[in-house]
């Protein structure tokens, strides 16, 4: 029998599913092909693993739907008493062009014009104190961002 926590590995990977970037596992299994209690459960410690870490308190999380007319809106002001900078460490989005905006500078982020989701990892775009990140598309976007604070 499962128990609670596999459970919710599952529920919560199988959510995640169109994203393979978000939880990566050590076996893929093929049909018809025998595999090992070993393997399996090494796929569940990896889950667990990154589960684990996907709720670490040092992360902040942001997720929005934009649409082109929503113009670029704000995403997240760094608190001014932060004593280190927030960084960008991901971005998972559906979408076309999107960009990033501190005060009159722009960073683009992707020319996505594949008809599926991307994952930008290994992101290291610092933040300081009191700054505003805004966000914008030029098409229906969803975006999911995480900081490092």
């Amino acid at each position: 029998m499962l128990s609670r926590k596999w459970v919710t590995a599952v529920l919560v990977v199988g959510l995640y599913a169109p994203s393979s970037a978000l939880f990566a596992t050590p076996y893929t299994f093929v049909s018809g092909q025998p595999i090992r209690a070993a393997e399996i459960n090494a796929n569940f410690k990896a889950l667990e693993d990154q589960l684990a870490a996907s709720t670490r308190p040092d992360l902040v999380r942001v997720s929005l739907s934009l649409s082109p007319s929503s113009g670029a809106i704000p995403l997240l002001t760094v608190p001014g008493t932060a004593t280190r900078p927030y960084v960008l460490r991901e971005v998972n989005m559906f979408g076309a062009y999107c960009f990033l905006q501190v005060g009159a500078e722009q960073i683009p982020l992707v020319n996505n014009t594949a008809s599926a989701g991307i994952v930008l990892t290994g992101l290291e775009l610092s933040f300081s104190a009191n700054d505003v990140i805004s966000v914008g598309c030029n098409s229906n976007s969803n975006l999911t961002f995480v900081f490092e604070k």
